[in-house]
């Protein structure tokens, strides 16, 4: 950078000496020197002044014109500097320190001054505050319903908040109540890198939607201590492929069904259970009733009509909602008599539940039933 006071500040050597111009020559250069300083000190004092009262722009500015007026003056990177400083930026302030270094001589006693300003921005500048760390959980537990408890997220999604730090990650989690996964065909659980271990223990309400295959995958990775509420949906893959080519040992059939069930054998807190499959896939109702001991409300679509290794007595289950098939054998006495606590059953389609002889059953074994629907129609998870 040029000094464009450099000419003028110089003390300039007469040529010839007439009467009293040498004086005056020598007298006018000190007052320019004493004008330049005088302009240095006032902007300097300005761009600090500025800089403290958040003018970062403008303070910059006038260290520009420091440094333009006296480019070898240590106040420019001084000052300069602390502006970035104050600015937070203490990689921009070890810079132009470091350009003070260079055009400052060794031999200027205010060399020493950049070195220690240098010393001190490094200092800053590897100084790390942990905001998440200290950041009050009362402040987390207000943002974490907003970000990971709406209706439905997606894996990847749940994966992209987690893994903000460590720290955050177990924060996060603790605040959480109700999470509700949303797994589509396309999703691969098991890509997740651990996800179902680290939302698992948090995790009190879980809908999934996907292959069996897929959710038994999933929920076998990781166990749900806390989980109330569990929903899972099977759904066809993208080649719209019909369950009813598929037997009980294929990869659509009941018995991954079975394995997922028995995955929460030690859920003793699951409440609440909807599965909904396709017709051609029973679902294993005594498997459900002997792992899951304090269900209170069992959504299904067509159940497993074999109830030899279901718990002779469920007192917990208030709510049962099913479908019926009419190539199954169902002994309909097999079930009501194993619900004493039933208060309200819902069963589909109505013309195989009247053959059934349900009415009857139910006054006879749960005698707490006041609300009983008897549909003419097949329903789903959208009923």
């Amino acid at each position: 950078m040029a000094n464009v006071w450099s000419d003028v500040t110089e003390q300039p050597i007469p040529v010839i000496k007439s009467g009293t111009c040498a004086n005056v020559i020598a007298d006018s250069t000190r007052r320019l020197q004493q004008c330049v300083q005088d302009q240095l000190t006032h902007l300097d004092n300005r761009a600090r002044a500025l800089a403290t009262s958040g003018n970062f722009e403008a303070a910059l500015k006038d260290v520009a014109r420091i440094r333009q007026l006296v480019p070898s003056s240590v106040m420019g990177y001084l000052c300069g500097g602390h502006v970035y400083s104050l600015q937070g930026r203490q990689k921009a302030a070890i810079d132009i320190y470091d350009q003070g270094l260079v055009a400052v001589s060794s031999s200027d006693p205010s060399h020493q001054q950049l070195v220690e300003a240098r010393s001190m921005a490094h200092q800053r500048d590897s100084t790390r505050i942990d905001f998440i760390k200290e950041l009050p959980l009362d402040i987390i537990m207000n943002i974490a319903p907003r970000i990971l408890s709406e209706e439905k997220v997606a894996p990847s999604e749940i994966r992209a908040y987690l893994d903000v730090s460590r720290v955050w990650r177990e924060k996060l989690l603790m605040c959480i109540r109700e999470l509700h996964v949303l797994s589509t065909i396309n999703d691969s659980h098991l890509d997740a890198d651990g996800l179902p271990g680290l939302i698992a223990t948090y995790c009190t309400t879980l809908t999934l939607e996907s292959r069996v295959t897929c959710l038994r995958d999933f929920i076998s990775d990781a166990r749900f201590p806390l989980l109330k509420a569990l929903t899972i949906n099977q759904v066809r893959d993208s080649a719209g492929d019909d369950y009813d080519d598929y037997d009980e040992d294929d990869e659509y059939g009941s018995g991954y069904l079975r394995d997922i069930i028995a995955s929460f054998r030690s859920t003793a807190t699951l409440t609440q259970l909807k599965i909904f499959a396709y017709e051609s896939c029973y679902i294993p109702f005594a498997d459900i009733l002997s792992n899951c001991p304090s269900l209170v409300d069992l959504e299904a679509t067509c159940i497993d009509s074999d109830m030899s290794t279901a718990p002779a007595s469920c007192p917990n289950l208030k709510s049962l909602s099913f479908m019926l098939n009419e190539d199954q054998h169902f002994d309909m006495n097999d079930i009501t008599k194993r619900l004493p606590g039933l208060e309200r059953l819902v069963a589909s389609p109505f013309q195989y539940a009247k053959d059934f002889g349900i009415i009857k059953m139910l006054s006879c074994y749960c005698l707490s039933t006041s609300h009983v629907v008897l549909l003419n129609h097949l329903w789903s998870s959208t009923h």
